[in-house]
Protein backbone atom coordinates (compact mmCIF):
# COMPACT_ATOMS: atom_id res chain seq x y z
CA UNK A 1 0.00 0.00 0.00
CA UNK A 2 1.12 3.56 -0.69
CA UNK A 3 1.60 6.19 1.94
CA UNK A 4 -1.66 7.76 3.18
CA UNK A 5 -2.63 11.09 1.68
CA UNK A 6 -1.99 14.05 3.97
CA UNK A 7 -5.02 15.37 5.76
CA UNK A 8 -6.45 18.68 4.59
CA UNK A 9 -5.78 21.82 6.62
CA UNK A 10 -7.97 22.77 9.53
CA UNK A 11 -10.57 25.51 9.01
CA UNK A 12 -8.29 28.00 10.76
CA UNK A 13 -5.33 27.02 8.59
CA UNK A 14 -7.49 27.24 5.48
CA UNK A 15 -8.47 30.80 6.34
CA UNK A 16 -4.81 31.66 6.81
CA UNK A 17 -3.94 30.09 3.44
CA UNK A 18 -6.71 31.98 1.64
CA UNK A 19 -5.66 35.28 3.21
CA UNK A 20 -2.02 34.67 2.26
CA UNK A 21 -2.89 33.77 -1.34
CA UNK A 22 -4.99 36.93 -1.67
CA UNK A 23 -1.95 38.98 -0.72
CA UNK A 24 -0.02 37.20 -3.50
CA UNK A 25 -2.64 38.03 -6.14
CA UNK A 26 -0.35 40.22 -8.22
CA UNK A 27 3.04 39.01 -6.98
CA UNK A 28 4.36 35.59 -8.11
CA UNK A 29 7.61 36.06 -6.20
CA UNK A 30 5.72 36.52 -2.97
CA UNK A 31 3.59 33.48 -3.83
CA UNK A 32 6.65 31.25 -4.30
CA UNK A 33 8.09 32.35 -0.97
CA UNK A 34 4.75 31.77 0.77
CA UNK A 35 3.48 28.58 -0.85
CA UNK A 36 6.41 26.19 -0.27
CA UNK A 37 8.14 24.96 2.93
CA UNK A 38 11.52 26.60 2.37
CA UNK A 39 14.19 25.58 4.85
CA UNK A 40 12.55 22.32 5.91
CA UNK A 41 11.99 18.79 4.62
CA UNK A 42 12.97 18.40 0.96
CA UNK A 43 13.78 22.11 0.83
CA UNK A 44 15.98 22.16 3.92
CA UNK A 45 18.98 23.38 1.91
CA UNK A 46 17.08 26.17 0.17
CA UNK A 47 15.88 29.49 1.53
CA UNK A 48 13.92 30.48 -1.56
CA UNK A 49 14.18 30.83 -5.34
CA UNK A 50 17.49 31.46 -7.08
CA UNK A 51 18.43 35.03 -7.98
CA UNK A 52 17.65 34.64 -11.69
CA UNK A 53 14.31 33.00 -10.89
CA UNK A 54 13.45 35.88 -8.59
CA UNK A 55 14.20 38.32 -11.42
CA UNK A 56 11.80 36.54 -13.79
CA UNK A 57 9.06 36.35 -11.16
CA UNK A 58 9.50 40.04 -10.35
CA UNK A 59 9.30 40.88 -14.07
CA UNK A 60 5.98 39.04 -14.28
CA UNK A 61 4.77 40.91 -11.22
CA UNK A 62 5.67 44.26 -12.73
CA UNK A 63 4.49 43.54 -16.27
CA UNK A 64 1.30 41.47 -16.04
CA UNK A 65 -1.72 43.71 -16.62
CA UNK A 66 -5.14 43.28 -18.26
CA UNK A 67 -4.22 45.84 -20.93
CA UNK A 68 -1.48 44.11 -22.93
CA UNK A 69 -0.07 40.59 -23.24
CA UNK A 70 3.19 40.04 -21.38
CA UNK A 71 5.72 38.02 -23.40
CA UNK A 72 8.81 36.65 -21.65
CA UNK A 73 11.60 34.70 -23.37
CA UNK A 74 14.34 33.04 -21.31
CA UNK A 75 17.37 31.45 -23.00
CA UNK A 76 19.76 29.62 -20.74
CA UNK A 77 22.38 26.95 -20.33
CA UNK A 78 21.71 23.54 -18.84
CA UNK A 79 20.77 22.67 -15.28
CA UNK A 80 19.63 26.01 -13.87
CA UNK A 81 16.08 25.10 -12.76
CA UNK A 82 13.90 26.12 -15.71
CA UNK A 83 11.37 23.33 -15.15
CA UNK A 84 10.88 24.20 -11.52
CA UNK A 85 10.23 27.86 -12.43
CA UNK A 86 7.61 26.70 -14.95
CA UNK A 87 5.94 24.67 -12.17
CA UNK A 88 5.88 27.70 -9.86
CA UNK A 89 4.34 29.89 -12.56
CA UNK A 90 1.61 27.32 -13.25
CA UNK A 91 0.72 27.02 -9.57
CA UNK A 92 0.83 30.79 -9.06
CA UNK A 93 -1.47 31.45 -12.02
CA UNK A 94 -3.99 28.84 -10.88
CA UNK A 95 -3.95 29.68 -7.17
CA UNK A 96 -4.34 33.45 -7.52
CA UNK A 97 -7.02 33.67 -10.24
CA UNK A 98 -10.30 31.80 -10.27
CA UNK A 99 -11.01 30.17 -13.65
CA UNK A 100 -7.49 30.76 -14.94
CA UNK A 101 -6.74 28.72 -18.07
CA UNK A 102 -3.41 27.75 -19.59
CA UNK A 103 -1.58 25.37 -21.89
CA UNK A 104 1.93 23.98 -21.65
CA UNK A 105 3.98 22.38 -24.41
CA UNK A 106 7.59 21.35 -24.96
CA UNK A 107 9.91 20.34 -27.76
CA UNK A 108 8.90 16.66 -27.46
CA UNK A 109 6.15 14.68 -25.75
CA UNK A 110 8.83 12.94 -23.69
CA UNK A 111 10.22 16.24 -22.42
CA UNK A 112 6.72 17.40 -21.54
CA UNK A 113 5.75 14.29 -19.56
CA UNK A 114 9.02 13.15 -18.01
CA UNK A 115 10.54 16.53 -17.13
CA UNK A 116 8.14 19.48 -17.29
CA UNK A 117 5.13 17.69 -15.87
CA UNK A 118 7.17 15.57 -13.46
CA UNK A 119 8.61 18.75 -11.96
CA UNK A 120 5.09 20.17 -11.63
CA UNK A 121 4.05 17.02 -9.74
CA UNK A 122 6.86 17.57 -7.24
CA UNK A 123 6.01 21.21 -6.54
CA UNK A 124 2.27 20.54 -6.47
CA UNK A 125 2.91 17.97 -3.75
CA UNK A 126 4.98 20.48 -1.76
CA UNK A 127 2.54 23.36 -2.25
CA UNK A 128 0.39 24.77 0.49
CA UNK A 129 -2.55 24.79 -1.98
CA UNK A 130 -2.19 21.20 -3.24
CA UNK A 131 -5.67 20.32 -1.98
CA UNK A 132 -7.17 23.00 -4.25
CA UNK A 133 -6.15 21.23 -7.46
CA UNK A 134 -6.12 17.73 -8.96
CA UNK A 135 -3.06 16.67 -10.94
CA UNK A 136 -3.21 14.02 -13.69
CA UNK A 137 -0.73 12.90 -16.36
CA UNK A 138 -1.92 15.58 -18.79
CA UNK A 139 -3.69 18.28 -16.77
CA UNK A 140 -3.97 20.10 -13.47
CA UNK A 141 -7.42 21.47 -12.66
CA UNK A 142 -9.67 22.69 -9.86
CA UNK A 143 -10.74 20.12 -7.27
CA UNK A 144 -14.19 21.70 -7.47
CA UNK A 145 -16.09 19.49 -9.97
CA UNK A 146 -18.08 22.47 -11.17
CA UNK A 147 -14.92 24.31 -12.24
CA UNK A 148 -12.64 21.53 -13.48
CA UNK A 149 -13.25 22.49 -17.12
CA UNK A 150 -12.76 26.24 -16.69
CA UNK A 151 -9.99 26.42 -14.08
CA UNK A 152 -7.09 24.38 -15.43
CA UNK A 153 -3.78 23.94 -17.25
CA UNK A 154 -3.35 21.28 -19.93
CA UNK A 155 -0.13 19.64 -21.15
CA UNK A 156 -0.42 19.41 -24.95
CA UNK A 157 2.30 17.92 -27.17
CA UNK A 158 2.56 20.10 -30.27
CA UNK A 159 2.11 18.96 -33.85
CA UNK A 160 2.65 21.10 -36.93
CA UNK A 161 -0.17 19.16 -38.59
CA UNK A 162 -2.61 19.94 -35.74
CA UNK A 163 -1.90 23.50 -34.57
CA UNK A 164 -5.58 24.07 -33.80
CA UNK A 165 -4.99 22.55 -30.35
CA UNK A 166 -3.45 25.93 -29.42
CA UNK A 167 -6.09 28.09 -31.08
CA UNK A 168 -8.94 28.07 -28.58
CA UNK A 169 -7.33 29.58 -25.50
CA UNK A 170 -9.71 32.48 -24.84
CA UNK A 171 -10.61 33.47 -21.30
CA UNK A 172 -12.01 37.00 -21.44
CA UNK A 173 -11.91 38.93 -18.22
CA UNK A 174 -9.78 36.31 -16.45
CA UNK A 175 -6.25 35.04 -17.13
CA UNK A 176 -4.86 33.03 -20.06
CA UNK A 177 -1.34 31.59 -20.08
CA UNK A 178 0.85 29.88 -22.70
CA UNK A 179 4.10 28.21 -21.61
CA UNK A 180 6.73 26.82 -24.01
CA UNK A 181 9.49 24.60 -22.62
CA UNK A 182 12.58 24.00 -24.81
CA UNK A 183 11.12 26.50 -27.26
CA UNK A 184 13.95 26.47 -29.82
CA UNK A 185 12.56 23.45 -31.65
CA UNK A 186 8.85 24.25 -31.47
CA UNK A 187 7.56 24.78 -35.00
CA UNK A 188 6.77 28.31 -36.18
CA UNK A 189 3.15 27.37 -36.95
CA UNK A 190 2.62 26.71 -33.23
CA UNK A 191 4.07 30.12 -32.40
CA UNK A 192 1.75 31.78 -34.89
CA UNK A 193 -1.29 29.91 -33.57
CA UNK A 194 -0.47 30.73 -29.95
CA UNK A 195 -0.03 34.39 -30.82
CA UNK A 196 -3.51 34.49 -32.34
CA UNK A 197 -5.01 32.87 -29.26
CA UNK A 198 -3.85 35.61 -26.87
CA UNK A 199 -6.11 38.38 -28.13
CA UNK A 200 -8.81 38.85 -25.47
CA UNK A 201 -9.29 42.40 -24.22
CA UNK A 202 -9.30 43.22 -20.51
CA UNK A 203 -7.63 39.89 -19.76
CA UNK A 204 -4.32 39.02 -18.13
CA UNK A 205 -2.37 37.39 -20.96
CA UNK A 206 0.97 35.74 -20.25
CA UNK A 207 3.20 33.98 -22.78
CA UNK A 208 6.54 32.58 -21.59
CA UNK A 209 9.10 30.70 -23.70
CA UNK A 210 11.97 28.88 -22.01
CA UNK A 211 14.77 26.97 -23.68
CA UNK A 212 18.36 26.31 -24.51
CA UNK A 213 19.29 28.51 -27.49
CA UNK A 214 20.20 25.58 -29.73
CA UNK A 215 19.33 27.18 -33.07
CA UNK A 216 20.55 30.41 -34.68
CA UNK A 217 17.27 30.63 -36.59
CA UNK A 218 13.59 30.19 -35.78
CA UNK A 219 10.96 31.94 -33.72
CA UNK A 220 12.69 31.52 -30.36
CA UNK A 221 15.79 33.18 -31.81
CA UNK A 222 13.63 35.98 -33.22
CA UNK A 223 12.37 36.79 -29.71
CA UNK A 224 15.91 38.04 -29.10
CA UNK A 225 16.27 39.58 -32.57
CA UNK A 226 13.65 41.02 -34.90
CA UNK A 227 10.85 40.77 -32.29
CA UNK A 228 12.84 41.77 -29.21
CA UNK A 229 10.79 44.96 -28.90
CA UNK A 230 7.78 42.72 -28.16
CA UNK A 231 9.44 40.40 -25.68
CA UNK A 232 11.01 40.75 -22.27
CA UNK A 233 14.18 38.70 -22.75
CA UNK A 234 16.65 37.17 -20.36
CA UNK A 235 19.76 35.05 -21.03
CA UNK A 236 21.09 33.00 -18.11
CA UNK A 237 24.62 31.63 -17.78
CA UNK A 238 24.51 28.24 -16.02
CA UNK A 239 27.44 29.26 -13.85
CA UNK A 240 25.30 31.96 -12.22
CA UNK A 241 22.82 29.36 -10.90
CA UNK A 242 23.44 27.84 -7.50
CA UNK A 243 22.01 24.45 -8.58
CA UNK A 244 24.07 23.86 -11.74
CA UNK A 245 26.88 21.32 -11.88
CA UNK A 246 29.95 23.55 -11.85
CA UNK A 247 32.40 20.64 -12.18
CA UNK A 248 30.73 19.41 -15.36
CA UNK A 249 30.72 22.93 -16.78
CA UNK A 250 34.46 23.29 -16.10
CA UNK A 251 35.07 20.06 -18.00
CA UNK A 252 33.04 21.32 -20.97
CA UNK A 253 34.98 24.58 -21.04
CA UNK A 254 38.28 22.68 -20.96
CA UNK A 255 37.14 20.36 -23.79
CA UNK A 256 35.44 22.85 -26.13
CA UNK A 257 36.82 26.27 -25.24
CA UNK A 258 35.14 29.26 -23.61
CA UNK A 259 34.15 30.87 -26.91
CA UNK A 260 32.89 27.75 -28.70
CA UNK A 261 29.28 27.46 -29.84
CA UNK A 262 28.89 24.45 -27.53
CA UNK A 263 29.65 26.59 -24.48
CA UNK A 264 27.60 29.49 -25.84
CA UNK A 265 24.52 27.26 -26.12
CA UNK A 266 24.93 24.78 -23.25
CA UNK A 267 26.41 27.12 -20.64
CA UNK A 268 26.16 30.82 -21.49
CA UNK A 269 22.60 30.77 -22.79
CA UNK A 270 23.56 32.61 -25.97
CA UNK A 271 22.69 31.54 -29.49
CA UNK A 272 25.22 29.87 -31.81
CA UNK A 273 26.89 32.24 -34.22
CA UNK A 274 26.06 30.33 -37.37
CA UNK A 275 23.31 27.89 -38.33
CA UNK A 276 24.04 24.85 -40.52
CA UNK A 277 22.70 26.69 -43.60
CA UNK A 278 24.28 30.05 -42.79
CA UNK A 279 27.49 31.59 -44.14
CA UNK A 280 27.45 35.03 -42.47
CA UNK A 281 26.83 34.78 -38.73
CA UNK A 282 23.78 36.35 -37.13
CA UNK A 283 26.10 38.14 -34.73
CA UNK A 284 27.87 39.96 -37.59
CA UNK A 285 24.61 40.73 -39.38
CA UNK A 286 23.03 42.22 -36.26
CA UNK A 287 26.14 44.29 -35.56
CA UNK A 288 26.07 45.64 -39.13
CA UNK A 289 22.38 46.55 -38.81
CA UNK A 290 22.69 48.03 -35.34
CA UNK A 291 21.23 51.49 -34.80
CA UNK A 292 24.53 52.41 -33.13
CA UNK A 293 26.41 51.84 -36.40
CA UNK A 294 26.39 54.94 -38.61
CA UNK A 295 25.67 54.31 -42.29
CA UNK A 296 28.27 56.26 -44.30
CA UNK A 297 28.52 56.19 -48.08
CA UNK A 298 29.85 58.24 -50.97
CA UNK A 299 29.99 58.21 -54.76
CA UNK A 300 33.48 56.78 -54.55
CA UNK A 301 32.48 53.64 -52.69
CA UNK A 302 33.41 50.32 -54.35
CA UNK A 303 30.94 48.39 -56.45
CA UNK A 304 28.54 46.10 -54.57
CA UNK A 305 28.03 42.51 -55.60
CA UNK A 306 25.28 40.35 -54.07
CA UNK A 307 25.67 36.57 -54.20
CA UNK A 308 23.27 33.89 -53.06
CA UNK A 309 24.85 30.49 -53.59
CA UNK A 310 22.66 27.41 -53.62
CA UNK A 311 20.15 26.27 -51.00
CA UNK A 312 20.87 24.29 -47.86
CA UNK A 313 24.30 24.09 -46.31
CA UNK A 314 24.99 20.49 -45.42
CA UNK A 315 27.88 20.05 -47.88
CA UNK A 316 31.25 21.87 -47.66
CA UNK A 317 31.26 22.96 -51.31
CA UNK A 318 29.17 25.38 -53.35
CA UNK A 319 26.52 24.16 -55.73
CA UNK A 320 27.20 24.47 -59.45
CA UNK A 321 23.69 25.85 -59.93
CA UNK A 322 24.56 29.20 -58.39
CA UNK A 323 25.12 32.25 -60.52
CA UNK A 324 26.49 35.75 -60.06
CA UNK A 325 25.31 38.77 -62.00
CA UNK A 326 27.31 41.99 -61.99
CA UNK A 327 26.70 45.33 -63.71
CA UNK A 328 29.85 47.33 -64.17
CA UNK A 329 31.18 49.07 -67.29
CA UNK A 330 34.73 49.20 -65.93
CA UNK A 331 37.63 46.70 -66.06
CA UNK A 332 36.62 45.77 -62.50
CA UNK A 333 34.18 43.33 -64.06
CA UNK A 334 37.01 41.29 -65.57
CA UNK A 335 38.90 41.30 -62.27
CA UNK A 336 35.91 40.16 -60.29
CA UNK A 337 35.16 37.48 -62.85
CA UNK A 338 38.70 36.15 -62.51
CA UNK A 339 38.50 36.19 -58.74
CA UNK A 340 35.14 34.44 -58.63
CA UNK A 341 36.31 31.83 -61.12
CA UNK A 342 39.21 31.02 -58.80
CA UNK A 343 37.16 30.95 -55.62
CA UNK A 344 34.08 29.25 -57.04
CA UNK A 345 35.22 27.46 -60.21
CA UNK A 346 31.85 25.76 -60.77
CA UNK A 347 29.87 29.00 -60.66
CA UNK A 348 28.90 30.61 -63.99
CA UNK A 349 29.52 34.37 -64.10
CA UNK A 350 27.27 36.70 -66.07
CA UNK A 351 28.66 40.19 -66.70
CA UNK A 352 26.42 43.04 -67.86
CA UNK A 353 28.05 46.32 -68.91
CA UNK A 354 25.17 48.13 -70.60
CA UNK A 355 21.93 49.48 -69.20
CA UNK A 356 19.44 47.75 -71.50
CA UNK A 357 20.07 44.03 -71.52
CA UNK A 358 17.67 41.59 -73.09
CA UNK A 359 16.52 39.01 -70.57
CA UNK A 360 17.88 36.32 -72.87
CA UNK A 361 17.69 32.63 -72.14
CA UNK A 362 18.60 31.19 -68.78
CA UNK A 363 19.08 27.56 -67.92
CA UNK A 364 16.44 26.46 -65.39
CA UNK A 365 19.19 25.17 -63.09
CA UNK A 366 20.65 28.64 -62.74
CA UNK A 367 19.45 31.12 -60.18
CA UNK A 368 17.26 34.10 -60.89
CA UNK A 369 18.81 37.55 -61.00
CA UNK A 370 17.04 40.81 -60.23
CA UNK A 371 18.56 44.14 -61.12
CA UNK A 372 17.74 47.63 -59.90
CA UNK A 373 19.41 50.53 -61.68
CA UNK A 374 19.93 53.63 -59.59
CA UNK A 375 19.71 57.13 -61.02
CA UNK A 376 22.47 57.70 -63.63
CA UNK A 377 23.80 60.77 -61.83
CA UNK A 378 24.90 58.63 -58.90
CA UNK A 379 26.78 56.17 -61.16
CA UNK A 380 26.14 53.28 -58.78
CA UNK A 381 25.16 49.69 -59.53
CA UNK A 382 22.98 47.41 -57.44
CA UNK A 383 22.67 43.69 -58.06
CA UNK A 384 20.04 41.37 -56.64
CA UNK A 385 20.71 37.65 -56.89
CA UNK A 386 18.04 35.23 -55.77
CA UNK A 387 17.86 31.48 -55.21
CA UNK A 388 14.47 30.40 -56.54
CA UNK A 389 14.89 27.91 -59.42
CA UNK A 390 11.45 28.90 -60.71
CA UNK A 391 12.43 32.54 -60.59
CA UNK A 392 9.42 33.68 -58.63
CA UNK A 393 9.30 37.23 -57.34
CA UNK A 394 8.48 36.87 -53.67
CA UNK A 395 6.07 39.26 -51.99
CA UNK A 396 8.79 41.00 -49.99
CA UNK A 397 10.73 41.72 -53.18
CA UNK A 398 7.61 42.96 -54.98
CA UNK A 399 6.98 45.58 -52.31
CA UNK A 400 10.65 46.51 -52.21
CA UNK A 401 10.88 46.96 -55.98
CA UNK A 402 7.65 48.94 -55.95
CA UNK A 403 9.20 51.41 -53.55
CA UNK A 404 12.51 51.51 -55.43
CA UNK A 405 10.84 52.12 -58.77
CA UNK A 406 9.97 55.68 -57.74
CA UNK A 407 13.58 56.68 -58.39
CA UNK A 408 15.17 53.60 -59.98
CA UNK A 409 14.49 51.57 -63.06
CA UNK A 410 13.98 48.02 -61.78
CA UNK A 411 14.29 44.94 -63.96
CA UNK A 412 14.14 41.26 -63.18
CA UNK A 413 14.81 38.38 -65.52
CA UNK A 414 12.66 35.34 -66.19
CA UNK A 415 13.94 32.07 -67.65
CA UNK A 416 12.91 31.04 -71.13
CA UNK A 417 10.19 28.34 -71.15
CA UNK A 418 11.45 24.81 -71.40
CA UNK A 419 11.46 23.19 -74.79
Amino acid sequence: MGAPLPAGPSPEDEKRIIAGIKRCRGDPLRFVRFAFPWGSGELADYEGPDAWQSEILAAIRDGLTPHEALRVAVASGHGIGKSCLIAWIILYCLATMTDCRGIVTANTASQLSSKTWAELAKWHRLSIVRHWFTLTATAIYSADPERELTWRFDAIPWSAQRPQAFAGLHNKGKRAVVLFDEASTIDSVIWETAKGALTDANTELLWIAFGNPTSATGRFRECFGRFRHRWLTKQIDSRSSRVSNKQQIDQWVADYGEDSDFIRVRVKGTFPRVASTQFISSELAEAAASAEREAVHSLHDPRIMGVDVSRLGTTPRCSASASVVMHDPSPLLRSLSSIMKCVLPNMPIFGRSNTSVSPGRYDSNQLRARRGEIQPSARRAWVFVGSSPRCRVEARYRSRFSTMSRCWKCTWYRPAPSD
